[in-house]
């Protein structure tokens, strides 16, 4: 729906197929920003980027974000119980890593005491 029409995307998921998603949605001259860390054998698309005269930066998200990330966690500025699809005790972790990988049953599976 966004094919060609967006200045700047930011791949945050670190998955080849959001990428592609950024790649495809973006303009001519535009920007791509790299969050998310993608899998290292991963066909790189330098072509696409350099006859399309696209800007591919990356930005590394650990640096004073994080702590801020957590504190608003803390502080309930932001609230992720919604992205949480499970709360599983760290007693049965085979069965919480086992969720987590499926991606079509969870998004996030936190491990709780137990």
């Amino acid at each position: 729906a966004w094919s060609g029409q967006v200045d700047v995307a930011i791949e945050a998921a670190g998955h080849p197929a959001a990428l592609a998603g950024c790649l495809s949605a973006v303009r001519r001259g535009a920007r791509i920003v790299q969050v998310g860390t993608l899998p290292p054998e991963l066909p790189f698309p330098a072509n696409d980027i350099m006859t399309r005269e696209l800007d591919y930066v990356g930005a590394f998200r650990a640096d004073i974000e994080f702590d801020w990330a957590v504190m608003a966690i803390r502080s309930r500025r932001a609230d992720v119980r919604p992205l949480i699809s499970a709360q599983i005790p760290i007693s049965e972790s085979k069965a919480a890593f086992d969720l987590a990988l499926d991606r079509s049953r969870s998004t996030k599976v936190q491990l709780i005491p137990g």
